[in-house]
């Protein structure tokens, strides 16, 4: 059977907290205005799209020149909780050139911007833009920017210098902000050697208790799996197997990190030759989706265990099942191939709701039944993948908004017509002047339109034929890791039948 593989990914994670800034005058007098309390509420309500439409409109009308580096700033953030990272990066790049900017949102503006390039992958950018972000700032936001440092240098695989900046006042953070610090603390820790330092941390977050009726508590409940599944395998890779099965399974059996603990607790237990309680996990996982790579693994591990059990009658019936599964993975593997080859992809890709990051991520889980993008949630797994998927997003929410403008500023234009040449007040001459000027005015609007929805189409078009290329790349890589399994389901098949074989010649 195949070794069990260490699982310690770092968790790159970056909080969207408000910031409890001193501002200046002119800006707590913005804050306290109708407008902003407005553009507040609907933020506040999840109506984020909606905040984005308002301040576009009242720019348009010339409304926010008083505020405007105000309302810029809250519409890159906006665009930065949307995960449009380029979008919001644009402002802010306009915005910290402004000389007359306050010194206090300048800072802010500075470490947005660094966020933005962190997302996008420019480590060096990002690390440039922090470094202009002064400490005459909010604690939050100071240990905040601490900690993107540090994730910077954890990209970088420079994990001894990322643990010695977390360490510094990393508690003084709201929310569940401290966990994810304890949590990358504790990785980093590990990458660089201090082991029980970062397992001791590993072992307080895995503790925690929380009341389940919040999002901040499902958060943190995902974060204690996380952390009880990092010990689990630590510790069985550390050939500490009766250490290891109490912590992989605390891991809650719905959460997302349940299918690689209930498979670690199954080879905690075969490592204790403690066959039949192995079975209990494993049974369970063999049941669960089967695209999923440690449900494919469970297919070979209950035949295991029933053949170390000497049950080879059950062995051989669960090592067929194997081979049988494998085979059908493997065409399905081909038809969705062959679906990607075709372009299929981006047709369905297109479907899916990219108007906020709630709605989007959760509409992937509704079109994977479609064979072009059925493995789409397994492929997210790729860092890469899903850089690209998200750039894809942000690509065709820019598409579908000037379409919608397209779309409003030609339903503008008709009912104006409409009203010029039914107005009899007017004589011909001037609506005919009338009609004119609108023409006019919409041919610019029209023209800027035009050109940021073939812009964009051009995006989206490019991102898409990444993710074609990456999706191709993946399931051939998947279905050579199943190739690999059915020849072992195979040959563990044939061994089955001639240990039965021979045990019933000796009776």
């Amino acid at each position: 059977m195949r070794a069990v593989k260490s699982f310690l990914p770092y968790l790159l994670v970056l909080g969207l907290f408000g910031q409890a800034l001193p501002v200046s005058a002119e800006l707590a007098q913005f804050q306290s205005s109708p407008f902003y309390r407005h553009l507040q509420y609907l933020e506040n309500t999840g109506q984020q799209n909606a905040v984005i439409s308002e301040i576009m409109k009242d720019e348009k009308l010339g409304r926010l020149k008083k505020n405007k580096q105000h309302v810029q700033l809250m519409l890159g953030r906006l665009y930065l909780s949307l995960g449009l990272h380029f979008q919001a990066g644009k402002i802010f790049q306009q915005l910290v050139k402004l000389d007359e900017l306050n010194p206090t949102i300048k800072n802010e503006v500075w470490f947005y911007l660094a966020k933005s390039y962190y997302h996008l992958g420019y480590l060096e950018q990002s690390d440039s833009a922090l470094a202009k972000v002064v400490d005459s700032i909010a604690p939050e936001l100071r240990a905040e920017k601490r900690h993107l440092q540090a994730l910077i240098l954890m990209s970088r695989q420079r994990f001894r210098e990322a643990a010695d900046l977390i360490q510094k006042n990393w508690w003084q953070a709201p929310g569940n902000w401290d966990l994810y610090a304890r949590f990358n603390l504790a990785v980093a820790l590990i990458n660089s050697g201090q082991n029980q330092q970062g397992m001791e941390l590993l072992k307080q977050i895995g503790l925690r208790e929380v009341e389940p009726a919040s999002d901040d508590s499902e958060e943190a409940l995902a974060l204690s799996d996380k952390a009880n599944q990092a010990l689990g395998y630590l510790l069985l890779n550390a050939n500490k197997a009766d250490q290891a099965r109490p912590y992989l399974e605390k891991v809650r059996l719905k959460g997302p990190y349940s299918n690689l603990a209930l498979l670690g607790a199954g080879w905690a237990s075969a490592r204790l030759q403690q066959y039949k309680q192995a079975l209990v996990p494993w049974h369970e996982l063999s049941k669960r989706d089967v695209r999923d790579t440690a449900v494919q693994e469970a297919f070979l591990t209950v035949p295991y265990a029933y053949e170390q059990l000497g049950m080879g009658e059950l062995s051989v019936k669960f090592y067929q099942l194997a081979i049988d599964n494998f085979i059908e993975e493997s065409k399905q593997i081909d038809i969705s191939i062959n679906d990607l080859k075709q372009n299929q992809l981006q047709q369905v890709l297109e479907t899916l709701d990219v108007s906020s990051e709630k709605n989007w991520l959760a509409s992937i889980q509704q079109i994977d039944n479609r064979s072009a993008a059925r493995y789409l949630q397994q492929s997210i797994e790729s860092d890469e993948f899903f850089n690209v998927l998200i750039n894809y997003r942000e690509a065709s929410y820019l598409l579908a908004n000037s379409e919608k403008k397209l779309s409003r500023i030609n339903q503008l234009v008709d009912e104006l017509l409409v009203k010029v040449r039914s107005d009899k007040n007017y004589s011909d001459k001037t609506t005919q002047e009338q009609i004119e000027f609108i023409q006019l005015m919409a041919s610019s609007l029209l023209t800027r339109t035009n050109s940021h929805i073939f812009k964009a189409g051009q995006q989206r078009d490019k991102y898409a034929d990444k993710l074609k290329e990456l999706s191709l790349q993946l399931l051939q890589q998947r279905k050579q890791r199943l190739d690999v399994y059915l020849v072992q389901a195979r040959l563990a098949l044939a061994q089955a039948y001639d240990k039965l074989e021979a045990q019933r010649v000796t009776e």
